[in-house]
């Protein structure tokens, strides 16, 4: 029941983010993945002597603007985990749907940083291992076919042209259900944990119409935002 529940909290987060209104932006993500495996075997022995294996993360995302400090960011990726040792690698491939809730909470004269925490809710594409002899093992039908996660981050952003910012950051992502299926595996239960490192440029979703509001929550119009409100003489 409780999975359940935040399954469906964040597909509708997600469903929030991705709505086009004017105060709104969407963006595109670009990086890499380092995740570690830890297995939980029937008896309560946990092993997690394995290695971090790279994988790819690219996907899309929107943002939904509570204010001008905190923001929603839905989005659907497609990521990869695994681990290694020195016998075999796995990789498992995901398609991600994740909402994440960002606090701006510094900023400089042309640059902002936030923290973030969220969730992610993934669907198994495909899962394998490659022994060391090269031999392809499929085990797709010993994994879960989803995962939830946790997840935490840190980013920061930029300009690189009007309207258009760049972000860099960092996500620590860890599995709350099992990746394998217990019952395919003599009981045995994984978790995942790594980190996604990502560039992406985010874009305005309507750039004609800029009001104050909007200017206070574009990072590129941030300090003039300030001075635009405070009180000053108008000259006609």
């Amino acid at each position: 029941m409780r999975t359940n529940f935040l399954i469906w909290t964040l597909l509708s987060m997600a469903t929030l983010g991705f709505s086009v209104q004017q105060d709104n932006s969407y963006g595109f993500v670009g990086g890499m993945s380092a995740f570690n495996q830890s297995i939980k075997n029937s008896a309560g022995v946990v092993d997690d002597s394995t290695n971090s294996e790279l994988g790819l993360y690219v996907g899309v995302y929107g943002e939904k603007y509570l204010s001008p400090s905190w923001v929603l960011t839905p989005g659907i990726y497609f990521s990869q985990k695994g681990a290694k040792n020195s016998a075999a690698s796995r990789r498992a491939n995901y398609l991600e749907t994740s909402a994440m809730l960002r606090w701006y909470f510094a900023d400089g004269a042309k640059w902002r940083s936030y923290l973030g925490f969220g969730g992610g809710f993934g669907v198994l594409l495909s899962a394998e291992d490659v022994t060391s002899a090269g031999v392809l093992a499929d085990k797709f039908t010993f994994f879960s076919k989803n995962e939830l996660s946790a997840q935490a981050g840190w980013g920061l952003e930029f300009p690189v042209a009007d309207d258009t910012g760049m972000q860099l950051g960092i996500t620590y992502s860890r599995s709350v259900t099992s990746f394998l299926d217990p019952t395919t595996v003599g009981g045995d239960k994984g978790t995942w944990s790594g980190f996604y490192g990502f560039v992406a440029l985010r874009f305005k979703s309507q750039k004609e119409s800029i009001t104050t509001e909007d200017r206070a929550r574009d990072y590129l119009r941030w300090k003039n935002s300030r001075s635009e409100n405070s009180p000053t003489q108008q000259v006609e």
